[in-house]
């Protein structure tokens, strides 16, 4: 999966194997040592030290995913991206219903991958034993 916001990022996606669909979530998704004022359970009083000019941190930023599944059962599956919130409260609603202060937008297929999983191959020797080779 590749988002992209102000990091860090929190997404909502589904997977739906077979018409069985479960939701889940992603959380504090960042690039690998980023530092940003937002992080962290203290919060200073201002978000850039006075004199400085670098809000660097505060950029949109691309982060790719990776997901790790056992794609178990084989059958038709179907991942879709439902929200994205970003370090600064915005929230991009991509599914059906959204809640006040949200933007709706609809779902291009850019936020669905679907594909079809296979059974693993079974091969057999019949006639064979170790008498028969």
């Amino acid at each position: 999966m590749e988002i992209e916001g102000s990091p860090p990022l929190k997404v909502k996606y589904s997977r739906t194997a077979n018409n069985d669909q479960s939701e889940h979530t992603l959380q504090s998704l960042q690039p690998e040592n980023f530092t940003s004022p937002l992080l962290g359970s203290t919060r200073a009083s201002t978000l850039v030290v006075a004199g400085s000019t670098d809000v660097s941190w505060a950029r949109a930023r691309r982060i790719t995913v990776p997901m790790n599944e056992s794609m178990i059962p084989s059958g038709r599956w179907l991942y879709s991206i439902d929200e994205i919130h970003d370090a600064t409260g915005n929230i991009a609603n991509f599914s059906t219903g959204a809640d006040d202060g949200e933007h709706v937008y609809p779902k291009g297929a850019h936020l669905e991958q679907g594909f079809i999983i296979h059974d693993r191959p079974i091969a057999r020797l019949t006639g064979c034993d170790s008498r028969i080779p």
